[in-house]
């Protein structure tokens, strides 16, 4: 995981803040849904069935399963490296947080 994206979540998802010790259950009195957004140049099958998601699965079991935040979804921008000015004006055009 990237040091940026592991001193966010050590900040954020303090214990006794966001979740019990004792029970590993979150706090949160509403369930969020919880969106992982990633770009990355590898192309995004490479990055599933080659490398596995590390950076998706630390995240989703490793945090948020954990403390039973169970709404989880990841959305994965590939190959932006690759792309025309265009595309990616398109890209960010059509992304929307639902």
């Amino acid at each position: 995981m990237p040091a940026m994206t592991k001193g966010f979540l050590d900040k954020v998802y303090a214990k006794g803040q966001l979740y019990d010790a004792q029970t590993m259950a979150t706090t949160l009195t509403r369930k969020p849904k919880i969106r992982i957004i990633t770009t990355m140049s590898t192309p995004n099958w490479a990055y599933r069935l080659i490398f596995g998601a590390p950076l998706v699965k630390a995240l989703r079991r490793g945090t948020f399963m954990k403390t039973r935040l169970w709404r989880v979804k990841w959305q994965n921008f590939s190959r932006v490296e690759k792309k025309t000015t265009a595309e990616r004006s398109r890209l960010l055009t059509n992304f929307r947080l639902k």
